[in-house]
């Protein structure tokens, strides 16, 4: 299974892998410790989500509109 992942995409691996095309120290990309939340950011930013503020919503809020997109989406015979 690790053989398949893309090293140059890993949040884990990327810096580090970096480091050894760019002809530097591998262990002193890894040394370094990122700031807090740095993982989540940086997946969000690589999956194209915003840094958009969050909306509280209701269960019922959160059901209708549910209910509303199955509407939506059912096929018409």
């Amino acid at each position: 299974m690790l053989g398949t992942i893309p090293i140059d995409q890993s949040l884990f691996f990327a810096d580090a892998y970096k480091a050894i095309v760019d002809g530097d120290d591998p262990t002193e990309a890894l040394s370094k410790d990122p700031p807090k939340n740095w993982y989540k950011e940086e997946l969000d930013k690589r999956r194209g989500r915003s840094k958009r503020q969050r909306v509280a919503t209701s269960i019922d809020d959160m059901i209708t509109d549910q209910k509303r997109i199955g509407k939506e989406d059912a096929p018409t015979s």
